[in-house]
């Protein structure tokens, strides 16, 4: 009986397997933090979730302490080239960016972020936050 249900069970395990690798799924995230402002220090968090070619990337920060209305541009640094990922406006010390890359993670002059990749949080030619995807 038990020689009967090996060949099911490693053929079920391989499936699983096959299913698995076919996802192509990559997940990378970032913890955010920088230099008191103020007195209050910034926090906040990056991630991307690339599955299937398409790529979901959301920066949020909390605590900045800067006026309400100020714009922050995000940076993405990949392999020493920095690039522009896109810009958000605080509004109570808060503010959040969301993008969707598509094709390996290139549009609109955006990068899939990576493994050992650094995102900044910049104001005013200041680096506000920063932090490296792992």
């Amino acid at each position: 009986m038990r020689k009967r249900m090996i060949i099911p069970m490693c053929a079920l395990s391989l499936l699983l397997i096959g299913v698995a690798a076919a996802d192509d799924q990559n997940r990378v995230r970032a913890s955010l933090t920088g230099p008191a402002i103020s007195g209050e220090k910034p926090s906040g968090t990056a991630r991307s979730v690339t599955r299937d070619g398409q790529s979901r990337f959301t920066v949020q920060v909390d605590d900045v302490n800067l006026p309400d209305g100020t714009m922050l541009t995000v940076v993405l640094v990949h392999e020493g080239n920095r690039m522009r990922m896109g810009e958000m406006q605080l509004s109570q010390g808060s503010a959040e960016l969301e993008r969707r890359l598509q094709d390996g993670g290139q549009q609109d002059g955006g990068q899939q972020p990576q493994a050992g990749d650094t995102l900044l949080v910049v104001e005013g030619g200041m680096h506000r936050l920063a932090g490296v995807f792992f």
